[in-house]
């Protein structure tokens, strides 16, 4: 009878392991993703500023739709800064994520428009964008949740068992 129960107990220890471990290795994938995307921003960003210090030494032209989408993330820094000195962190959070897409936006802007000068490369910088600016969104609910899953996740020592 004792080792029916403990055969049960073992299973369900294992079933809710696995789970975890899952749950562990499917945060960890969201978590690497935000943090890459925040690396490609601002790699995009220091693009951007390339972009403008050859646009003002006369070296190559920026395309046409980089100085708006520039304004909308400069601007949206500034709303950030405000926002932030009146502790008013939900508007902070919104512009330091609309401003990082659109500068994200610009850099991709910056680097295509060496290429060409055409329609396309602002739609795929808005794209890019657009996908940066939903990542970030999400990526404090990633971070949140890894938390935690870590309060629930007990890793035992080597060679513990519980049922000896």
């Amino acid at each position: 009878m004792y080792m029916e129960y403990r055969d049960d107990l073992v299973n369900a220890e294992n079933a809710a392991v696995e789970a975890y471990t899952s749950m562990a290795v499917r945060q960890t994938k969201l978590l690497l993703l935000g943090i890459g995307t925040m690396i490609a921003s601002i790699v995009a960003i220091i693009f951007a500023a390339l972009a403008t210090l050859a646009d003002l030494a006369g070296v190559s032209d920026l395309h046409a739709a980089f100085i708006p989408v520039a304004v909308v993330g400069l601007a949206c820094g500034g709303v950030d800064f405000i926002a932030r000195r009146r502790d008013n962190d939900y508007v902070a959070g919104w512009a330091t994520v609309v401003g990082q897409g659109a500068l994200t936006a610009a850099g991709a802007i910056a680097v295509l428009g060496w290429f060409s000068a055409d329609l396309w490369v602002f739609g795929v910088g808005l794209m890019v964008g657009i996908l940066t600016s939903s990542i970030l969104v999400k990526y404090p609910e990633w971070e949140t949740e890894a938390e935690l899953l870590e309060r629930f996740v007990r890793v035992p020592d080597a060679g513990e068992d519980d049922f000896s």
